[in-house]
């Protein structure tokens, strides 16, 4: 399948920029809950304009770009917007994921099948002045499955009930993301960090309540 459509088949409680996974425990069932939010933006060169005033709802703004985040149940969404007046060059080879424990890893992007996550990427043109919207998927987080004979997606984070102490241990933590932009000859590196703010769980008592299952 294509990566956009493994999403779409497993939005299951998107809520703002929370994102739910289920986890079985006992004979009961656990909504994991991680809210992460946009609490900084570096860049590879001093920028003019640069609008660090809504980072809080994942916006960030300067003379070249406007980025629109969100930390979803399975995938990071943004949308970009080439404010230049020449075209910009995405590179998806280049950009990376770098996880709580500092560890990067290779993406892909929406239009990619789950089975070619290795294969080289085709960069993406933006023209001048307007936008993309696309996702962002760890490699690693694409797994295939023998019993249902076809790749699937992980969550980005894998939590299984009240008790995992990975849970509890990675509020304050951080994820990154790396994205280069090329201007013509000139390639602008942007890490965009999100910090875990909250980790809870909801009990889900049976198979009735649980919103995954169809």
């Amino acid at each position: 399948p294509g990566l956009e459509s493994a999403v779409n088949s497993s939005l299951y409680f998107y809520e703002g920029e929370l994102y739910k996974s289920i986890g079985k425990f006992g004979n009961f069932y656990y909504q994991a809950n991680v809210q992460c939010e946009l609490v900084e933006v570096e860049c590879s060169e001093e920028l003019l304009q640069a609008d660090t005033s809504d980072l809080s709802v994942g916006v960030y703004e300067d003379e070249n770009v406007h980025f629109k985040w969100e930390v979803n149940q399975k995938e990071l969404s943004f949308s970009l917007t080439n404010k230049c007046k020449t075209t910009m060059k995405i590179d998806w080879n280049e950009v990376l994921y770098i996880d709580q424990f500092n560890i990067s890893k290779r993406i892909i992007h929406k239009g990619v099948k789950l089975n070619e996550k290795e294969e080289y990427q085709t960069p993406s043109i933006i023209a001048r002045s307007s936008r993309l919207t696309d996702i962002l998927v760890p490699v690693d987080n694409i797994e295939y499955d023998k019993i249902l004979k076809d790749w699937t997606l992980c969550d980005l984070f894998k939590l299984a009930s009240p008790n995992d102490s990975v849970g509890k241990g990675m509020v304050g933590e951080n994820i990154r993301v790396l994205f280069p932009v090329t201007l013509k000859d000139n390639q602008i590196e942007y890490t965009f960090v999100f910090q875990i703010k909250n980790v809870d769980f909801e009990l889900i008592r049976n198979n009735a309540e649980r919103k995954d299952v169809y």
